[in-house]
Parts: structure tokens; sequence; C-alpha cells
């Protein structure tokens, strides 16, 4: 005789709180404070209802800063870009070239300004990629 599993069926209130919770506080953090709101679930439930939530509505960055950042220090680098305004990365590329830059950059059509340094390629990539866009920097193509 095999024993099947129940399937649990929650109430709006059931399902929502610990939805509400979970994003802020995460698995057992966000369990104990949905137990003191009366809703008893696991850490792993917490997690699972955080995990079907759809990705927020991020709006497109109007500022942008460009630096390269190492994995493996004098061996790989990177071009990384941060929305200064939030001051959270909205891309890493895997190299320093102006190509990938100026590609990423005019995924991107709502930058109106760009942060960057005097190397060449993030000059070259941000007035290939964004021309539109004031370029904050001193290369001399600016």
């Amino acid at each position: 005789m095999t024993v099947r599993p129940l399937r649990v069926v929650r109430t709006e209130r059931l399902r929502s709180t610990p939805a509400a919770v979970g994003p802020a506080l995460a698995g057992r953090a966000g369990a104990r404070i949905a137990r003191v709101l009366a809703v008893p679930v696991s850490r792993s439930t917490v997690l699972r209802l955080v995990d079907v939530l759809p990705e927020p509505e991020v709006p497109a960055p109007r500022v942008v800063g460009v630096d390269e950042y190492a994995t493996r220090k004098g061996r790989h680098y990177g071009t990384v870009l941060v929305d200064i305004e939030t001051r959270r990365p909205v891309g890493l590329l895997p190299d320093r070239e102006a190509p990938s830059l100026a590609s990423r950059l005019a995924d991107r059509p709502g930058i109106e300004v760009i942060c960057r340094d005097r190397a060449p390629f993030f000059a070259e990539g941000a007035i290939a990629g964004a021309p539109q866009a004031v370029h904050g920097g001193t290369s001399g193509a600016t």
C-alpha cells in the first residue's frame, strides 16, 4: 500500500503572510515572524513562497557608472555597470572590451549620463553605445 502525500491548500492569508515577510527576512526569521502572526510555516515554505514571487520591476537607469573589476587580480578583469542613483549594479561584463560595453549600453536607451574613468576602451564603448548621453571622464574623447 502506497501512501500519497496530502495536497496542502492554503487560504489567501496563509499564503500572503509568509510571502510578504519572506523577501525581507528570508528563512528562519521569516518563519518566526509568521508564527507570531499566527501563520505557522517552516523556513523552507517561506523560501519556496519567495521563490515563486515575480521579479520586481526595475526602472531603467538614467545615470550609469562604468568601472573595471578583477576576478583574479592581474589576470582577469571585467566591467561593472552601476546605477548611480540607486547604487546597485545593473550589469557585469566578462571583459573590458569596447564592443561589449557598447552593445550593453545600446540595450539601455534611457541612459542620460555615463560616469567613467580615462580608460580608452571605456571611452570608445560609451561613445559608441550611448552617443546621446553626457560622458564624464577625462580621456579627450568626451
